[in-house]
């Protein structure tokens, strides 16, 4: 994994922890799960997880631009990169709200763009990198889809633009 994408996974996962989103999450399910899971999942969701929860996935990046510094100084160098992200929340039906599953999902869906981006009146967080820069990020597409009687997910998708220093 390169210095840039394993940054973006670090920034995505601190600003999720940093913003409260296992919480909302995480008030679901039973209070002993809140201890053994994690709302957020890297690639694919553990086995026999609480519901809803949220599985995250990077696309492969492109360079976009690469640069060396002003000075000509051939040991300094950055490059700019788009970089894919998605959020999949996976929700179901539960007896504690009245919501249906697609309710729940597009809600938590809602919280996830107030912090990341792409909500309609509320300004997101910003995200740090270790290495370089995070400096736009563009909502693509968000829409839902029914996987079950009472199961639904709905699909988030990001496009991150960095800035990132290549030596």
């Amino acid at each position: 994994m390169a210095v840039g994408s394993a940054d973006i996974h670090k920034a995505v996962t601190t600003l999720w922890t940093d913003s409260g989103l296992n919480w909302e999450f995480q008030k679901f399910w039973a209070a002993g799960d809140r201890t053994k899971f994690t709302a957020l999942n890297d690639a694919e969701a553990t086995p026999d997880g609480p519901w809803p929860y949220c599985v995250f996935e990077q696309e492969a990046g492109a360079v976009q631009t690469r640069m060396t510094s002003a000075n000509d100084d051939a040991d300094e160098g950055g490059e700019i990169q788009d970089v894919p992200f998605q959020f999949r929340v996976h929700a179901r039906q539960v007896d504690t709200d009245a919501r249906s599953a697609k309710g729940i999902a597009a809600a938590l869906i809602d919280l996830i763009m107030q912090k990341f981006g792409g909500h309609p009146s509320i300004k997101p967080q910003v995200m740090e990198l270790d290495n370089g820069s995070v400096m736009t990020v563009q909502k693509l597409n968000d829409f839902g889809v029914r996987t079950g009687d009472t199961e639904y997910e709905w699909v988030l998708s990001y496009n991150f633009k960095i800035a990132v220093p290549v030596m």
